[in-house]
Formats: structure tokens, C-alpha cells, sequence
């Protein structure tokens, strides 16, 4: 009877389309299903430049520069994670200087020194040793070289990275200017590209002055 042939009112034509279907979402899913997981789940690093200010210190009248390189939204951990400062921009400076030939070039760690960190664990970050802020007038500037600099309006400071090597043309110093940085942050799962607008204050160290009011800090959109 055609009552007994039929189950949840499909016929076996319908039953055997229906199982086709399934075996090919099965098969679909073997193919396309790990590498989809990989991609939800694998590390997701950035640098957080709206943390510099809380991690970096001024220090002999120094700001030594630390950000934190977070896998905060990562569902797993990021191993051998390095950073390369791909390259500098120069937007709006009144004295450019030459740029240096040798980027990309990694930027060490603030524990241990070095371009590579082992491990950053899911929902964690570690501190990247970024670089420097120097003040060419500072405590320790004489009176009258002080006021020679403000006559000719001379540089106030210099913004430096700390980098895996010590150039033999000499050590990066970005004058007073608005800059575009490149980073390519890359670890054994996954890289991910940050551009950021940098802009050196013309301003002298102050008493009472925070990091920002010398450093401007601009994120652009993400690459991936």
C-alpha cells in the first residue's frame, strides 16, 4: 500500500534525495569545516596603543615606550609572535629627515630583549619595548643652552625604537612631525598588518604633563 512505503509523508524518491543532500553537506563540511574552525578560533593579535600611556614611564627624563601586543579576542594561544616596523611616512614635518633603508625590522620585547616571543595566550597580552621619547631641552640642559634652543626653535624631541639590531648609519629619531607606521604582526598561526597615524608634539618637558600631551597616537583601519 502506498501508506506503508511512505514515512513523515515522503516517499523513497524523496528519502534518497534527502540522504544525497545530507552526504553532500557532510562531505562539504570535511572539506571546508577545519580550516573554518582554524580561522574562528586562531589567534587574533593587534597592537593597543590606547594602553601606551599606562604601561610606558618617564625615567631620567626619558619616556621609555611600551604597548601591549594583545590576543585578547583569540580563542587560542599565538606562538613566536613578532613585530616588524614595515615602514615610516613622512605626512607633515618641518625638517624630514633621511629614513632608514634597512625596514622592515622586528622590534624587541619588553621582557628579554628579543624580536620573538615565545607564547601570548588566548585572552592575555605581553608588553612590547617599543621605543623612546627623548627631550633635547631636559633637567639637565644648561640655562643659556636652553635659551639658545627656544631662539632657534630647535627640535624638543625625538621619537626612537628599539629594534633587533643597532643600524650602522645610527639609531631611527623621528623630529616634531606627523608620521604614518606600518606594523605587521606575525606569529605561527596568523599575521595581521596596523597602520597608525604618529604625531610628535612641538612641545618641551614639562612638570605635570602626561605622554600624550607630547605623543598623538591615531589607529587606522585594520589590515589582515
Amino acid at each position: 500500500m502506498i501508506a506503508d512505503s511512505t514515512a513523515l509523508g515522503l516517499d523513497a524518491t524523496w528519502w534518497t534525495a534527502l540522504a544525497a543532500i545530507v552526504a553532500l553537506v557532510l562531505g562539504l563540511w570535511g572539506i571546508f569545516g577545519p580550516p573554518i574552525v582554524r580561522w574562528i578560533k586562531q589567534p587574533k593579535l593587534k597592537l593597543v596603543f590606547s594602553e601606551l600611556t599606562e604601561h610606558s614611564e618617564l625615567l631620567d627624563d626619558i619616556y621609555h615606550l611600551r604597548v601591549p601586543v594583545a590576543n585578547a579576542d583569540g580563542k587560542s594561544p599565538a606562538t613566536d609572535v613578532e613585530v616588524f616596523l614595515l615602514t615610516i611616512v613622512q605626512e607633515h614635518v618641518k625638517d624630514p629627515i633621511q629614513l632608514p633603508t634597512y625596514l622592515p625590522i622586528r622590534v624587541v620585547w619588553a621582557h628579554g630583549g628579543q624580536p620573538v616571543s615565545d607564547r601570548i595566550a588566548g585572552g592575555t597580552q605581553r608588553l612590547l619595548d617599543l621605543g623612546h621619547l627623548t627631550f633635547t631641552i631636559n633637567s639637565t640642559t644648561g640655562y643659556e643652552e636652553a635659551i639658545s634652543a627656544r631662539i632657534e626653535e630647535a627640535n624638543p624631541a625625538l621619537l626612537g625604537f628599539n629594534l633587533e639590531i643597532i643600524p650602522t648609519s645610527g639609531r631611527i629619531g623621528l623630529p616634531v612631525g606627523t608620521y604614518t607606521l606600518k606594523f605587521l604582526i606575525s606569529s605561527s598561526e596568523s599575521t595581521f598588518r596596523q597602520s597608525f597615524v604618529v604625531t610628535v608634539r612641538n612641545r618641551r618637558l614639562q612638570d605635570g604633563e602626561r605622554l600624550g600631551d607630547y605623543l598623538h597616537i591615531n589607529q587606522l583601519q585594520d589590515e589582515e
